[in-house]
């Protein structure tokens, strides 16, 4: 049997800096085709077209701001949040119908609840923004509840005795 002949190495690389400089951008630019056309043919690759197809739960934004404003524009407007009746049948059911109250107590004491609701969802919507969260839990609101009773029995413990 015959050895099969040998083609020289000299023959397969070329020798001089410019050819191997010309052959491996050559390869380069094979590479780079052929990555391009696997982009093609997989879209999902792409980090833009596969984000818009599947959004992330963290991509979603709400916009608090937006019921914060509309919030403060009722209040500052003559029409309450809640409608004066049924605030004044919350206010009998609490006190039992026990006691009258005057329109304009009612009305003072509606102003400041709706003052304290308002104040106690805007420091709910920090913790949620805070926690990354979209949905308002009750875990929130005691946490801020909690704050709220820490503060107040540790920073107004020598106003109580004035």
């Amino acid at each position: 049997m015959a050895r099969e002949k040998r083609v020289p190495r000299q023959a397969i690389m070329a020798n001089t800096a410019p050819a191997r400089r010309a052959a491996y951008m050559q390869c380069v630019l094979d590479w780079e085709a052929a990555w391009v056309a696997n982009q093609r043919q997989h879209p999902r690759e792409s980090c833009a077209a596969w984000e818009s197809r599947n959004p992330q739960p963290h991509a979603q934004r709400v916009d608090h701001c937006k019921s914060l404003c509309e919030i403060h524009f009722y209040q500052k407007s003559e029409n309450l949040i809640f409608l004066k009746t049924i605030f004044t049948c919350l206010v009998h059911e609490i006190d039992e119908r026990n006691h009258q109250f005057q329109c304009s107590a009612l009305d003072v004491i509606q102003v400041a609840a709706e003052f304290i609701l308002a104040t106690l969802f805007k420091y709910d919507v920090k913790t949620m923004t805070h926690h990354s969260c979209v949905t308002l839990t009750v875990r929130d609101t005691q946490l801020v509840m909690n704050i709220v009773k820490t503060l107040r029995s540790e920073y107004f413990r020598d106003t109580a005795a004035l």
